[in-house]
């Protein structure tokens, strides 16, 4: 929902959702070439959500939301990651101080922020499905540096675009991976 909101706010201001030409002409100027492409994936998400969902969408109206069109087809394209391949990609974006993530680019932030919602969805299910460790198994350290990383990527101000508020968050979790090791 987030990466789909922010995608709305990058709309036009205005953008009338039963005007679908508009629409179009929107996803088309962001799109380009691979307009058709894209939109045919979009409309292959959709049938494998159901009919409910094509039913909810064209209902209120916001099946031609350029944003709404994005965020979907960011979810068919993307929303498959696992947890390390999020992770992966995130620690790919840090370590790139060129990326356009840094310069506040709307769609790099809110690739970074599904990303970190990936890694976090299927972090907490992984955690779900492994079986507790006997104390003697993990170390109570251990356990409480998963918990801070967790604690740190769950708060708002880890995605921030302010360096100076995001950048000790960062290295703190970067501190803490480093005591994990091979973890």
């Amino acid at each position: 929902m987030n990466v789909a909101t922010d995608f709305v706010l990058q709309e036009p201001e205005g953008l009338d959702y039963e005007n679908y030409d508009a629409c179009v002409n929107v996803l088309r100027g962001k799109w380009g070439e691979d307009y058709d492409k894209r939109v045919a994936i979009v409309q292959a998400q959709v049938a494998k959500w159901g009919p409910a969902v094509a039913e909810y969408l064209n209902g209120t109206g916001i099946a031609n939301s350029p944003g709404v069109n994005q965020a979907i087809y960011e979810f068919a394209t993307k929303g498959q990651l696992t947890a390390m391949k999020a992770l992966e990609q995130i620690a790919a974006i840090q370590a790139d101080s060129k990326h356009p993530y840094w310069a506040g680019d709307k769609k790099a932030v809110a690739e970074m922020r599904m990303l970190q919602e990936v890694s976090n969805k299927f972090a907490a299910k992984d955690s779900a499905k492994t079986p507790a460790r006997t104390a003697s198994a993990a170390s109570p350290s251990s356990a409480g540096i998963h918990a801070e990383i967790a604690a740190i990527r769950a708060r708002k101000e880890y995605t921030s675009l302010d360096a100076k508020v995001r950048g000790p968050l960062v290295a703190r979790v970067n501190a803490l991976y480093a005591q994990l090791g091979g973890e």
